[in-house]
């Protein structure tokens, strides 16, 4: 009975090896802040030190689900796993 009533979620996997892709931008960040709503996130991606009085940055928008897999990808890291001493 729970087994007919539980909702299959379709995972659209994608395989990014196979996939070819487009760089639109490159950069090098040296700081990150993330911005949270009940329905999506962003980052955005700083570089320091500021130029002329600006601070370069991108900003990625992300759905909640997708920032979730961010962080556990980021989260598996062992560099990000060790504390700094």
């Amino acid at each position: 009975m729970t087994k007919n009533n539980q909702v299959k979620i379709q995972k659209n996997e994608l395989d990014i090896d196979k996939t070819k892709r487009r760089y639109d931008n490159v950069f090098y960040s040296n700081i990150a802040e993330v911005t949270a709503s009940g329905v999506d996130a962003y980052i955005e991606f700083m570089q320091y030190p500021p130029i002329e009085d600006k601070i370069p940055t991108v900003r990625i928008y992300l759905s909640q689900i997708h920032l979730k897999q961010l962080f556990d990808v980021l989260s598996a890291m062992p560099a990000i796993l060790e504390e700094e001493g």
